[in-house]
């Protein structure tokens, strides 16, 4: 029996929420590593980030850390993902981007692992992980494109928690939430207005149409996932970690409830709570937990509706990234055999 291959991998952004995430999903899940290197801005260089009993030092990202890294888990944002993905790609890594850079980019293989492992086959060396909330709605409603003619339309209001943000996002919320109960002035500089106590129906800054970036990427990746129209609306709440989601899908055509449960019941990534028991999934129950929680599936005609909560730092992110990583270690491993 041949020794299972072990990669150099590099994750760029480490000191983020998500490259924090990552560090805990590949030490979790046991992902093959001979090396890991964690990268970040300059002026985080020398942070130190946990990686399941280790501690390491974070460096800030220079060329020459790419040029014997195998693959690359990229957290850093789109200036770091436009400047270094191109530099590792050319250094012969395999690149797992969640950024909105890759979404610019035409010939990226935009993945979700549970709906279109297809798309690996024609990655360039650069991957895509979907908009956070966009994996998590495509989970909870792509089994419904089985029923009749399949999906029409999705309106989708997501309900975005602080970590969305990032660390200072998280940050921000706490202190303000600590100033208000102490009757202390709040202090608002990551958010466009007091998170705490409040929600702001606003994502990201707003174009003069009065969409958000995050919106539109929102919907692109949506449409792209469920081959559907999608109106997207999103909101931050005075939430941690854990993303809520409202799904209103019109079908082509009529559905029965039954066959609408009978479907979702069971499909990959997805746990359905049933309306019968008067019990629902919430926000607080699924942090730093796998998969899409579902609840409240109410059925009309041909509109279906869908609570959907998931961990948005790990379900819709990290993991996201880490489940791309292993099907390509599978694919690699088969190939050599």
């Amino acid at each position: 029996m041949f020794p299972r291959r072990r990669y150099r991998v590099a994750v760029l952004g480490a000191t983020g929420a998500v490259g924090s995430e990552l560090l805990k999903e590949l030490d979790k899940r046991r992902f093959p590593t001979s090396d890991v290197r964690v990268l970040c801005s300059p002026g985080s260089a020398g942070s130190e980030v946990s990686f399941g009993k280790r501690k390491l030092i974070c460096q800030a990202a220079v060329a020459e850390q790419f040029a014997d890294v195998e693959l690359v888990f990229s957290a850093a944002g789109d200036e770091a993902a436009k400047t270094w993905l191109p530099v590792a790609k050319a250094a012969g890594a395999v690149c797992i981007d969640c950024s909105d850079w890759t979404r610019e980019r035409p010939d990226t293989a935009r993945v979700v692992p549970e709906l279109n492992p297809e798309r690996l086959a024609h990655q360039d060396g650069i991957i895509g992980s979907p908009n956070p909330s966009a994996i998590a709605a495509a989970i909870a409603i792509a089994p419904l494109q089985s029923l009749g003619e399949g999906i029409e339309s999705v309106v989708v209001t997501t309900l975005e928690p602080a970590s969305g943000a990032g660390h200072l996002g998280l940050a921000e919320l706490s202190s303000q939430a600590v100033s208000l109960l102490n009757f202390a002035p709040v202090d608002v500089a990551v958010h466009p207005a007091r998170l705490a106590f409040n929600t702001i129906p606003a994502v990201g800054e707003l174009a003069d149409s009065g969409h958000s970036a995050y919106e539109r990427a929102l919907e692109s990746d949506l449409a792209a996932l469920i081959d559907a129209d999608v109106l997207a609306t999103c909101v931050r709440v005075p939430v941690f970690v854990g993303v809520g989601l409202t799904l209103t899908v019109r079908m082509n055509g009529p559905v029965e409830a039954t066959d609408v449960t009978r479907v979702l019941t069971g499909a990959p990534g997805l746990t359905v709570t049933p309306s019968s028991g008067g019990g629902y999934p919430m926000v607080m129950d699924l942090a730093e937990h796998e998969g899409v929680h579902i609840g409240r599936v109410r059925v009309d005609g041909d509109v279906v509706r869908i609570w959907a909560v998931a961990d948005n730092l790990r379900t819709c992110a990290a993991s996201n990234m880490i489940h791309i990583a292993e099907l390509l270690d599978s694919v690699w491993t088969a190939a050599e055999a």
